[in-house]
């Protein structure tokens, strides 16, 4: 009877494995870390839509910047909205027909005027293809 000796792999393929190993475990665990992200966004998201539901926004909110403190996750704060101030300059050119320079500042000043009240404060940023922006 002969007896089989087994060989033993060598130190390389060994690190090899160890490594193949290491790469496994690590993308299941940034897996598994990314499906728990979404569950919690998940929760949260279902918690708002309840809260919304019963009128029980300010306690959700509460609530939740208590848990908040004491996670690594936290849940999703409610959106509130808010009225703001902003300020911005406008700067164009607008095209009349005068019989003088001055005739033609005072129409394009009424123009604009009128336009300005007339805003329903609804702005379509979307531009034809002739919109130039230019730095001040």
């Amino acid at each position: 009877m002969t007896d089989v000796i087994e060989e033993q792999p060598t130190l390389e393929l060994q690190i090899e494995r160890l490594k193949a190993s290491v790469s496994y475990w690590e993308d299941r665990y940034r897996h598994e870390a990314e499906r728990h992200i979404e569950d919690i966004k998940t929760i949260g998201e279902r918690l708002i839509a309840e809260a919304d539901q019963r009128g029980w926004c300010e306690d959700y909110d509460v609530m939740v910047d208590d848990l908040n403190t004491k996670r690594n996750i936290d849940l999703p704060l409610r959106n509130h909205q808010y009225e703001v101030n902003v300020s911005f300059t406008v700067h164009m050119n607008v095209t009349v027909e005068a019989q003088s320079p001055e005739d033609a500042q005072s129409m394009a000043n009424d123009m604009v005027e009128y336009e300005l009240n007339h805003l329903d404060y609804c702005f379509d940023f979307s531009c034809d293809d002739n919109w130039e922006f230019e730095e001040p």
